[in-house]
């Protein structure tokens, strides 16, 4: 083996698609015989596989509060045929690790196993997914540390801001907005998370997706333990919608008279990731507040030191997105920090941004596209990310193109576009 010569400097290549720096592989399609799509990607060293069944159950789909996550939390805690403690047991003796999560659109099963023990591992996935038995016990005792826990999360300002942002952007109606009280936690019934998971958890509302060193068999297991009619039923329809109920007004104060930080959100409802403007904001949203260097965090917190930490986001939720921006200050300042999260804004809109800020935001999000894409799990997050928006895999040579090419003059306007002033909601929680 030829020793590295660490005198010489690697070569630098410009991240974009007519170079091999970036390689995103497709995944293959494969279909069960009940119709599951499957799609597999292929790839890594190592001899681990992550299975991930992703089902359209999360939060937009329940009729009461709180039901998605009980349901999708729930599963593991006990089947037709295996005690939870013994899920957890075989699992453990395999060394395979299980975890689920219940989203605004979506709730997930996964699997992380060693690939030779897929045909085990599986097998305990089948029970999980297909024969949870929800007993009163399990129920009971789970519903009791949810709302311990939320009593504990509703003291924090910052957990306040958030629920109520949701809120104040879509109506406390809206599967975004509404969020579960102690109240509604309390209220879950056996008959409500059966009636769940029997309507959503089901072959016709799934599709999995395959990520790590595997074979062609995976096909056959997956077929053998999730491709039978077993667990059919008609599949959800998608037509659901919801009308937004925003606020009218604009600022909005909660009282928190004992706290000694005040929280801060500040946005707006905007758009996914389907939207063509979505790859420019990502720029815009990672100079203002996306990253450690942004100008938030420069202004507010390096040079005033009005917070340990702020910062900015783009949200792509399925039938809809929002741009915000958070922080926790201290009571007495609260006001200076807004108004300063203000000036950046209109500096944004103002005046261009330099090149060699733009150059290295460019450097950043090229880099930070690098490890997202660094392994097969990796990779089969990017794939969810576009598959749950019916887009392909160019839409991130897109994103590429745009952060290459994007001009100063060109984040201005965006920033004039979708960030004035007079539409953005304000939220403070504290005294």
């Amino acid at each position: 083996m030829p020793i590295i010569n660490r005198k010489q400097k690697p070569d630098i290549f410009e991240i974009a698609p007519d170079h091999k720096v970036v390689e995103l592989i497709t995944p293959q399609t494969f279909t069960l015989d009940n119709g599951i799509k499957v799609y597999v990607v292929n790839a890594g060293v190592q001899e681990l596989a992550h299975v991930e069944f992703i089902f359209d159950a999360g939060i937009w789909h329940q009729e009461k509060p709180f039901t998605a996550m009980s349901a999708n939390d729930l599963m593991k805690e006990g089947t037709q045929n295996m005690t939870g403690r013994q899920i957890a047991d075989e699992l453990d003796y395999y060394g395979a690790y299980h975890e689920s999560s219940t989203e605004k659109d979506s709730a997930f099963q996964a699997l992380y196993t060693l690939t030779k023990h897929l045909p085990a591992t599986l097998k305990v996935m089948e029970e999980i997914i297909k024969r949870p038995r929800f007993e009163k016990k399990e129920i009971d005792i789970y519903i009791r540390k949810k709302y311990q826990g939320l009593l504990v999360q509703m003291e924090k300002v910052d957990y306040l801001a958030r629920i109520h942002f949701g809120e104040l952007l879509y109506g406390s109606q809206h599967p975004y907005g509404r969020w579960a009280g102690p109240e509604d936690v309390k209220s879950i019934k056996r008959d409500n998370i059966l009636a769940f998971h029997k309507q959503y958890y089901r072959s016709s509302n799934c599709y999995i997706i395959v990520a790590g060193k595997v074979e062609d068999s995976i096909i056959n297991l997956l077929n053998k333990y999730f491709g039978g009619n077993d667990w059919d039923g008609p599949k959800i329809s998608d037509n659901t919608s919801f009308e937004d109920q925003s606020a009218t007004d604009l600022n909005h104060h909660i009282e928190k008279p004992d706290a000694l930080q005040a929280a801060l959100r500040i946005g707006k409802v905007l758009f996914n990731r389907t939207h063509p403007d979505f790859p420019g904001m990502h720029v815009l949203n990672t100079i203002l507040g996306g990253y450690f260097g942004s100008r938030l965090m420069t202004n507010i917190r390096e040079e005033k030191g009005l917070t340990y930490g702020i910062g900015s986001g783009l949200i792509s939720l399925k039938h809809s997105g929002y741009f915000y921006i958070s922080s926790e200050v201290g009571t007495d300042v609260a006001d200076v920090a807004m108004n300063e999260i203000f000036k950046e804004i209109e500096l944004l809109q103002k005046v261009p941004v330099s090149p060699s800020e733009l150059n290295l935001v460019r450097n950043y999000l090229g880099g930070t596209f690098l490890r997202a894409v660094d392994g097969p799990f990796s990779l089969a997050d990017r794939f969810r990310e576009i598959h749950e928006h019916n887009l392909g895999i160019d839409h991130y040579f897109q994103m590429l193109d745009t952060i290459q090419k994007i001009t100063p003059d060109e984040i201005m306007d965006l920033a004039n576009r979708y960030l004035n002033i007079d539409s953005l909601y304000r939220l403070k929680v504290g005294k």
